[in-house]
């Protein structure tokens, strides 16, 4: 899966098992929209 492989490679991504990192990472778009844009 393409998406969870660039789960894998957000920062603090270390320990966090996908579905928590998932979560973790939305989380963090909802707070911060324009991260987004410079991940991407």
């Amino acid at each position: 899966m393409r998406d969870e492989v660039f789960l894998y490679m957000m920062p603090g991504s270390k320990g966090l098992n996908p579905h928590e990192l998932a979560h973790k990472w939305m989380k963090d778009l909802g707070t911060r929209p324009n991260m987004s844009l410079e991940v991407g």
